[in-house]
């Protein structure tokens, strides 16, 4: 038998418990109920009414022993009732099994048997008993009884015979005046399930329709949308979810901010993450944030946000971002010495030596710049472009000395 899967709404997780018949309601109902049956539940119902159900189930079992041919379907629903008092669901069940031999066509029997395969893990049972309990429900004055048939689709469920169960669900959706909630989430469920986004997605909308308000509904619509590889309408329901009520948990802040980071918003995805940050904020955080806002070319909030990361935790990698931000922004003093620092923490990477190379040529500063390159050159995955920028100061270098030494040579003839 295939285990319950812990992914499921929580309306259908639980099965509605089945309200049996009061003891005096035994021994009046007349239907199917010989004389002597009556007198037997009459006295069985006594027994139970004094907490003996050993012998209440005693005197029901001598008469079925002592009969032959057919008897009435309430000795067998009476004694499943005993069973469910012991809180013994399987004895329920073959109660009601047996029963289903003498009288198949009894509704309740059906209803009974099926919960009781239910409680027990049988759950295919379980659905196929409830439908022929809702089949038999239509024959009654009131009217077919359209939860037995959202039994027997939650049974199937569970069972994870999901096309089946759609089909239970589908039936009950065209059948009946009007639709439950819980209806329309086991179904969705079901189409999640399968893989079925567009069919899902009409049914969340059916949902919607009932309750404009409910946030895990617009959450919901945001998984089709996802699914479907529309980001856009996926970013646009879930913020209207997290408008109606806040997100449970700051992860939910988190996914809308990957959504807008997705769909190229980076603006928009740095409000959301902060909205997330909840208590101590961890320099991985803050660094993400940075990051963010370093693709919006928000340049100095890149850098409040590195900062905080470094306050933090000090890494070679934040201090060469850090060093980036600033040269982005055209303050390369300042990057020339994050990059030193990131130098100073990764003695085993020449990037840093690279870059701060890079900066200092910015400045003029070109034997920083030669001993940069100098430095980055020792390294093999720099030693390329490390070798085209020594190239570069070391011409520029000669040159200046060049320029120097006619310069003096002039005011020395002068």
């Amino acid at each position: 038998m295939k285990k319950t899967g812990t992914n499921i709404v929580a309306a259908v997780a639980v099965l509605i418990l089945v309200l049996f018949l009061s003891g005096t309601v035994w021994a009046k109902e007349d239907s199917g109920l010989g004389k002597r049956e009556k007198v037997v539940l009459h006295k069985a119902n006594k027994a139970m009414q004094n907490q003996d159900l050993q012998k209440a189930r005693k005197i029901v079992r001598d008469f079925l022993k002592d009969s032959s041919g057919d008897v009435s379907g309430r000795l067998f629903l009476f004694l499943g009732y005993t069973w469910y008092q012991e809180e013994n669901s399987a004895r329920a069940r073959e109660a009601y099994k047996r029963g289903l031999e003498h009288a198949p066509g009894n509704k309740e029997l059906h209803r009974n048997y099926a919960v009781a395969c239910y409680r027990t893990g049988k759950f295919e049972p379980a659905g196929k008993h409830f439908e022929q309990a809702y089949q038999l429900s239509k024959a009654q004055e009131q009217g077919p009884d359209y939860k037995l048939l959202y039994r027997a689709g939650t049974a199937f469920y569970q069972d994870q015979d999901y096309s089946t169960a759609k089909g239970v669900l589908q039936r009950l959706l065209s059948e009946a005046e009007n639709m439950e909630s819980d209806w329309l989430k086991l179904l969705t469920r079901i189409h999640f399930n399968l893989k079925e986004w567009k069919e899902a997605e009409q049914i969340v909308n059916m949902l919607l329709d009932q309750d404009p308000l409910n946030r895990d509904y617009w959450k919901m619509l945001s998984q089709c949308n996802i699914r479907q590889s529309d980001h856009a309408a996926a970013a646009t329901n879930l913020e209207i979810a997290y408008c109606i009520q806040k997100p449970d948990d700051p992860s939910g802040w988190e996914q809308l901010s990957n959504l807008y980071m997705y769909l190229n918003a980076p603006v928009e995805a740095a409000k959301c993450l902060q909205r997330s940050f909840f208590g101590e904020v961890s320099a991985k955080e803050y660094e993400k944030l940075a990051e963010i806002y370093y693709k919006a070319l928000r340049l100095d909030q890149a850098l409040k946000y590195m900062d905080k990361a470094l306050d933090k935790e000090e890494t070679e990698d934040r201090y060469l971002k850090k060093g980036n931000y600033l040269y982005e922004n055209r303050d390369f003093a300042k990057a020339i010495d994050a990059f030193r620092r990131s130098a100073d923490l990764s003695p085993d990477s020449g990037r840093a030596h690279l870059l701060k190379g890079f900066a200092a040529c910015e400045i003029d500063k070109w034997e920083l710049a030669k001993r940069s390159f100098e430095k980055a050159g020792e390294f093999e995955d720099c030693s390329s472009s490390a070798k085209s920028g020594l190239a570069f100061v070391t011409d520029i270098l000669r040159a200046k000395r060049a320029t120097t030494d006619e310069t003096s040579l002039v005011a020395a003839r002068e």
